[in-house]
Parts: C-alpha cells; structure tokens; sequence
C-alpha cells in the first residue's frame, strides 16, 4: 500500500479495499481479511487491530481440550470481533456477512 501511495501520489495511507475486488484468508488471515474488507481499515489500522485482537483471542488457552474443539475459546473470539464492529461504528448485532449493497469489498 506504501507503494500505491506513492505511485499515486496519495496524501492519505490508501485501504486496500479500494484497491482490491478480493480479500481472503484462512485462521488469522481471515480476521485480516475481515478487518481490511468488511470494516475497511488500513494496513497500518489493521496492524494496530489485530495486535490487540490476536491478545484477547490467542492469550488464554483453554483448560481443557476436548477432542478437536480446538485450544481457544470461541468466544473470546466473537467478543473480540463485536467489539472491533462496535468501535468501527457498526451495531453489535450487525450481520458479519453484509448484504449485496454493502460497500465493503468481498472476502472469502
């Protein structure tokens, strides 16, 4: 983006989601996507963002693993993105997948 920036002789850090029809992503790429995609941040917002979500998520594990449910809770996670909605300005119960109208760039 530093080179989009340049290039295009930007005063303003450039949101990939203007410059890009797809954004995509498995695990933490997916929470990046979502932050770069559907909340529109930029890279450098993305960054300050996901250190802090990867803290609240990642930061405790589980006391105990059963089977394949994995080593995190869940719900740290989803507590952590509606918040992140919330400070982006969208409603708690906003959906995560928004409709065909929605200006955010697509992610998958």
């Amino acid at each position: 983006m530093y080179r989009v920036k340049n290039r295009c002789r930007l005063d303003d850090e450039p949101r990939p989601c203007d410059y890009f029809h797809l954004v995509g992503g498995t695990s933490t790429g997916g929470l990046i996507a979502l932050m770069l995609g559907r909340f529109r941040m930029t890279a450098t917002e993305c960054l300050d963002a996901y250190s802090t979500l990867a803290e609240t998520v990642f930061g405790q594990r589980k006391r105990r693993i059963l089977s394949s449910n994995g080593i995190f809770m869940a719900t740290n996670l989803v507590n952590a993105v509606q918040d992140l909605a919330e400070r982006r300005g969208e409603p708690k119960e906003a959906r995560m997948i928004p409709g065909e109208d929605s200006p955010a760039c697509r992610r998958y």
